[in-house]
């Protein structure tokens, strides 16, 4: 095994190690690539504070699917939601069918 140690480096998002030239990692599954690395426009800073302000539910929605976010960020996100549905939809949907 000459040249084992060159041959490898560890995934920026698990830690383990892979090979040097790995596009994907085979223990999470993440895309190496470089254009990987590059964040969507809808998953920007500045969108995320601007959807949080302005329209909530959409801000919980891109925060529950994204991989990159932290558990204690999408627990917030979860139960934004649930109170969302709790106290706003379900008695529009009740005062609706009431009418």
């Amino acid at each position: 095994m000459t040249g084992f140690a060159t041959d490898t480096k560890v995934c920026p998002y698990c830690a383990e190690t892979i090979k040097a030239d790995a596009a994907v990692c085979r223990f999470c599954g993440r895309d190496l690539s470089p254009q990987a690395a590059q964040k969507k426009w809808y998953r920007q800073t500045w969108f995320l504070i601007l959807t949080f302000l302005l329209v909530t539910p959409l801000w919980t929605l891109i925060v529950l699917t994204d991989p990159d976010q932290s558990t204690g960020v999408k627990v917030v996100a979860a139960i934004l939601l649930g109170l969302y549905v709790v106290f706003i939809c379900l008695p529009l949907a009740g005062s609706l069918l009431y009418m």
